[in-house]
């Protein structure tokens, strides 16, 4: 776009092109240098805000830069000076509507890999590619905990469609009504025993919270539902 800001909108050169250049240069190395001061200041929300705000500034003073009057007029008519101005207004319009989307939420969570889920036993052999296949894990939990129990479920549905998941439900037992069976899928078994290598120390200590709140010295009973596949062993 600075060639055509250059040539169009200021009516430039190529002497003109390298000095905007050499200040987009100039700009760079400046903010590098005040970057860490900003954001100690303003936090990493608020750096990315006045980010934005200076680019739609910048943007609209380069869509009026040769005379204002003129600029404004010749934007409703249609150029480099309209399309200045909408990325101007875009960029300033975004900072109010991704305002409730924070920056390094999960900053400070443990993202290693934690390989403590145990290997699937299986009664016969899989076909790795087959698919799909339903994840299913009841737990017995007293009423007194069970809203601990959905809050940190909630959580866990998230976990469960980050590492390859979908279809997440937890459903309550009618007839034991302290009892609940979290079910998901996932397109394979080969991207089920994935899921298994990717499940994080942060997932670890959420389970293991949920199993804090699980009734009884057993672990909640884990079952695994693959796809038959055709009458006659056929996938």
């Amino acid at each position: 776009m600075l060639p055509l800001i250059a040539r169009e909108t200021l009516q430039g050169g190529p002497t003109l092109y390298g000095v905007l250049l050499a200040a987009v240069g100039a700009g760079a190395v400046g903010g590098a240098l005040v970057l860490p001061a900003i954001k100690r200041r303003l936090g990493a929300n608020g750096t990315v805000a006045a980010g934005a705000l200076g680019t739609s500034m910048v943007l609209a003073l380069f869509a009026v830069a040769p005379d204002p009057t003129v600029a404004v007029a010749a934007s409703a008519l249609g150029g480099i000076p309209t399309a200045l101005l909408v990325a101007s207004a875009g960029a300033a319009l975004m900072v109010p509507l991704t305002w409730r989307a924070k920056l390094n939420q999960g900053a400070d969570l443990d993202v290693a890999p934690s390989m403590h889920w145990p290997e699937p036993i299986l009664s016969g052999g899989a076909e790795s590619e087959r698919g799909p296949v339903m994840i299913q894990i009841a737990y017995d939990i007293a009423s007194a905990k069970q809203p601990d129990f959905w809050a940190l479920m909630r959580e866990l549905s998230w976990a469960r469609r980050r590492g390859g998941g979908y279809g997440w439900t937890l459903m309550r037992d009618a007839e034991q009504p302290e009892r609940f069976v979290e079910t998901w899928y996932e397109a394979s078994w080969t991207q089920h025993l994935r899921h298994h290598e990717r499940v994080s120390g942060a997932d670890r200590d959420l389970q293991e919270q949920i199993r804090a709140l699980h009734r009884g010295a057993a672990e909640p009973i884990v079952s695994h539902f693959l796809n038959p596949g055709e009458p006659g062993g056929g996938s």
